[in-house]
């Protein structure tokens, strides 16, 4: 299929935000400490996600191209497989959704270094942004839309829209 001759956009439904999140115990503090840890080690460090291709590996990406880092990507099957890793020390750092790493974050178990989009969120105001902290042209959100088959009527658009 091709997408823009098979499919008509009707709305946004959701955007979700993500959070770079690193153990409380790493003694990692801010995004500047882990891309500084990374600089330092000799194959730069490692980032859980739920997975190849999913909007926290491409973040992961991102960041470490936009800050001249490198970072090695360890794909899970599931964001609580991460989640799990990251808490534990098994991998310092890990890039998901929000609403699935707050818990951990209000808990005292994961630390909240930076949020992926162009601004802090109401979820967490005391957390940067990635721009913030230094990193030019950040924010990453994963977006779900609602898309019709080509030719729905305008005016069902604008309804359902």
């Amino acid at each position: 299929f091709d997408y823009e001759r098979d499919f008509a956009p009707v709305g946004m439904v959701a955007e979700v935000p993500y959070l770079i999140g690193v153990a409380r115990a790493s003694g990692i503090r801010d995004l500047a400490g882990y891309l500084d840890a990374a600089r330092g080690a000799r194959d730069g460090l490692s980032y859980g996600t739920p997975g190849v291709g999913s909007v926290g590996h491409l973040a992961g990406v991102l960041l470490a191209h936009r800050a001249g880092v490198r970072l090695e990507h360890v794909p899970y099957r599931s964001g609580a497989q991460a989640v799990t890793d990251v808490i534990s020390g098994q991998v310092p750092m890990l890039v998901y959704q929000v609403t699935a790493v707050l818990p951990h974050v209000r808990e005292g178990r994961l630390r909240a270094l930076a949020t992926t989009s162009n601004r802090r969120l109401d979820w967490t105001p005391d957390v940067p942004t990635v721009e913030e902290q230094g990193v030019a042209e950040f924010d990453v959100a994963a977006w779900h839309g609602l898309f019709g088959p080509a030719g729905l009527p305008p005016q069902i658009v604008e309804r359902v829209h």
